[in-house]
């Protein structure tokens, strides 16, 4: 029996290379609405030479829209990362001075983590 998706109900991921320290980062993630996965599909397209992707701008884009909020985030001088979602194309997403914080290889593991939701996959981290 299929299980309605609830783009609002939060999972909480912890990255995996903090998992098993004192005090982890928790950030607060939702599967993505049909309209922004929609749309994410939309932008990989065929080229002449194979498969195009834009995967570093679906990686972003699902990032921005899937992540919440987040607990015990902080800075390299220990004060917590604040900041507020903003009015995106699609909803409420992360501004770009969010994103900016995140090095590439947490946004491609969130990212990763917002797709599985979306597919109704359980969560790997918690």
């Amino acid at each position: 029996m299929p299980i309605a998706l609830d783009p609002e109900e939060l999972h909480p991921y912890i990255l995996e290379s903090d998992r098993g320290t004192d005090s982890p980062t928790v950030f607060h993630l939702r599967p993505l609405p049909a309209r922004i996965r929609r749309t994410l599909r939309d932008g990989v397209g065929l080229s002449e030479t194979g498969v195009k992707a834009d995967l570093g701008r679906i990686d972003h884009t699902r990032v921005q829209y899937g992540l919440v909020r987040w607990d015990n985030w902080l800075t390299v001088g220990g004060e917590p990362v604040e900041g507020e979602r903003v009015k995106g194309e699609f909803g409420m997403r992360q501004p770009d001075a969010i994103m900016d914080r995140l090095r590439e290889s947490e946004i491609m593991e969130l990212a990763a983590e917002v797709d599985r939701l979306g597919r109704l996959d359980p969560p790997s981290g918690s």
